[in-house]
């Protein structure tokens, strides 16, 4: 057994491609920025499989935005279950663009999730 193994570090498969690591999912609240709930998986988990485990009965009515990783049926009947709206972003490929309903709306598919202002500090 390798010395990483040992550590419990997880080396993953995906697409037939290895990832070492783990993957922070995050929660932040849209007026503060201040991140209210977060989980760690390994790095070949896929986004959208946090979102149940990041959502709260309490906020029902709030409004959910999310990147497209969290965008198909799955996603929506949990968002949905939780009570919440539904402002994931949603991106059309060549041969299934976006619906005139899918387009942009109000705060909806504007291919940015600000989230990522609180790890900008990071990067530098």
């Amino acid at each position: 057994m390798s010395k990483i193994s040992q550590l419990g570090d997880p080396l993953e498969k995906l697409n037939g491609v290895s990832y070492f690591g783990y993957k922070d999912h995050v929660k932040q609240d849209a007026r503060s920025k201040i991140i209210t709930k977060y989980t760690v998986t390994g790095a070949s988990v896929h986004d959208s499989n946090a979102t149940d485990t990041l959502l709260d009965e309490n906020e029902r009515d709030e409004s959910f935005f999310a990147d497209s990783a969290h965008s198909g049926a799955p996603q929506e009947a949990i968002i949905k279950g939780k009570g919440m709206d539904n402002q994931v972003c949603e991106k059309g490929t060549k041969n299934h663009p976006l619906t005139e309903e899918q387009k942009p709306v109000t705060g909806r598919n504007h291919g940015y999730v600000p989230v990522w202002n609180i790890f900008l500090g990071l990067w530098k």
